[in-house]
């Protein structure tokens, strides 16, 4: 097995919602803001964040605005503000008035950023493994997947088959797939796994590799795994740490 392959199945195993997308359609698009704080507001600026989500509150917005901060990898410190949408036409449709929403984060949310970034995801339901409708999990890892260009075809012909797998055998790893719509390198994906705690980092009784075996044979997952590293040109990964206190969640 050659060392990319080596490298996804320690991604998967050893490291095993944008969980907002585990309770949307199979090809929702999620809107992720990626906030750097200046140095020395985190206080101010998560306080004047609370007020935000206030806002939305009282204005009864239905839909739900979840926050996650980066702990490790790329970006360590930054705040996530996800919001997810069944479709591009969605955010044509503001839940509450755009003019005000926008007036309440300049007075509560922008003066404490030293920079925004947006980037634009699409969830893709039919290659991920786990429960519809989840809740946030405390924790996630990501796992970033940078593909060669040309074998983006490729590579989901092997994501299937993994999912396909991990169906087949009960796998009892959930994990979600996003591509990356506009906003960074193309053509690139990110894999997300739930974790409850640190203690779940640990690998699985029936590791990723093992279950790929089990479901194919050897010969047929080498091959897979061949083509894995045919496609993926490189990976990154993080941890992203879920914020329910500075999360807009709608009454039910």
């Amino acid at each position: 097995m050659r060392k990319l392959s080596l490298s996804f199945c320690a991604g998967l195993a050893a490291l095993l919602a944008l969980p907002l997308a585990a309770q949307a359609p199979n090809t929702a698009i999620v809107r992720v803001g990626v906030w750097k704080v200046k140095s020395g507001m985190a206080t101010q600026f998560e306080a004047g964040l609370k007020k935000h989500n206030d806002f939305h509150a009282r204005q009864k917005d239905p839909k739900g605005l979840e926050t996650w901060v980066i702990q490790s990898g790329e970006g360590t410190g930054n705040y996530l503000r996800i919001v997810t949408g069944p479709n591009w036409t969605d955010y044509d449709r503001p839940t509450v008035n755009a003019a005000a929403d926008e007036a309440d984060s300049a007075v509560n949310v922008i003066p404490y950023l030293d920079s925004e970034m947006v980037e634009w995801w699409r969830f893709l339901g039919d290659v991920s493994h786990g429960p519809a409708g989840a809740a946030p999990s405390p924790m996630s890892v990501v796992l970033f997947f940078r593909i060669n260009m040309g074998h983006v075809q490729e590579f989901m012909t092997h994501a299937k088959k993994i999912t396909e797998a991990a169906r087949k055998e009960s796998w009892p790893v959930n994990y979600y797939w996003y591509r990356l719509e506009n906003g960074g390198e193309h053509p690139t994906f990110a894999l997300v796994i739930p974790k409850k705690n640190f203690a779940d980092f640990e690998e699985p009784a029936v590791t990723f590799a093992a279950m790929i075996e089990k479901a194919y044979g050897r010969a047929e997952a080498e091959m897979l795994f061949k083509g894995l590293d045919k496609s993926i040109a490189s990976q990154r990964s993080q941890i992203i740490g879920y914020r329910a206190d500075l999360s807009y969640t709608p009454a039910k």
